[in-house]
């Protein structure tokens, strides 16, 4: 596994994962555009790449590299292909993030979900997170938060 910086012309890929992820676009992107989207997190200290396998294509990630609650590595966001899925193609990303958390310092990857979407919340627990708590954002929505120990 390959990760690069996203680019401009990476876009078409991502707006197939979010086609292809309804769930992800219903909670994610909601009304906004892709690049509405976007620039909503350019204000913190992350990186969007594209994942590749020999070359081609697998996934997204949005990684934030100092989180403002707590300065530690967070995983924003994480897509697969839908050719892809259920081929292990995700826990080798995040074993890969945990590489790069581990030589930053870093002792965990944390990740927060709403707490209603059980199906990200199996996903998480596949690849190798575990249940670390529950929080509430400014809206008073709970999350759930993971944790990966790295």
């Amino acid at each position: 596994m390959k990760q690069i910086e996203m680019a401009p012309h990476h876009l078409d890929f991502f707006t197939i994962l979010i086609e292809d992820s309804p769930l992800w676009k219903e909670n994610e992107l909601k009304e906004f555009s892709l690049e509405e989207y976007m620039n909503g997190y350019s204000s913190l200290d992350g990186n969007w790449y594209i994942w590749l396998d020999n070359g081609i294509p697998i996934g997204i990630t949005f990684i934030v590299n100092n989180a403002p609650s707590n300065n530690k590595m967070w995983l924003g966001t994480i897509l697969i292909a839908k050719e892809h899925r259920n081929k292990g193609f995700a826990s080798r990303i995040i074993k890969e993030l945990a590489n790069i958390a581990l030589l930053k310092g870093e002792e965990a990857i944390f990740c927060g979900i709403p707490i209603e979407i059980n199906e990200w919340s199996i996903f998480l627990g596949n690849c190798g997170f575990e249940q670390f708590k529950i929080e509430k954002d400014e809206t008073g929505q709970n999350f759930l938060v993971f944790v990966y120990p790295v």
